[in-house]
């Protein structure tokens, strides 16, 4: 792996750790969600710190770089994180409409009583 890459990996590694971490704190980003990005970045030190690691991975899968590697799995990452936000989202749009119901069901019969 490139001087360059591994620069860059380092160096968006901790911008994100940073990012999180200020989100965290300013309580605009909750620690069960913040955990699959924190050890995304953790990962992405690691590989910059230990480029033999992501240089094996690569040979091993096949990949004709390093950097091809990287940006593979940083793509099924994101995809596999939009999923799930998916998913997440659908239940609470569920849950928000039965609420609706329910809240409306009661403003209903507490019209009735009066």
């Amino acid at each position: 792996m490139s001087s360059i890459l591994r620069i860059e990996l380092l160096v968006v590694a901790l911008l994100g750790l940073f990012f999180v971490v200020r989100s965290i704190n300013k309580n605009r980003f909750s620690l069960k969600n913040s955990l699959g990005w924190f050890f995304l970045t953790c990962g992405m030190v690691l590989f910059a710190l230990f480029p033999k690691i992501p240089n094996w991975c690569a040979t091993s899968l096949g990949f004709e770089t390093t950097a091809n590697f990287i940006y593979t799995c940083g793509l099924f990452y994101l995809l596999f994180h939009t999923i799930l936000s998916n998913i997440i989202t659908s239940r609470q749009e569920e849950q928000i409409k039965v609420l609706v119901q329910e809240i409306s069901i009661i403003k209903s019969k507490g019209k009735d009583g009066k």
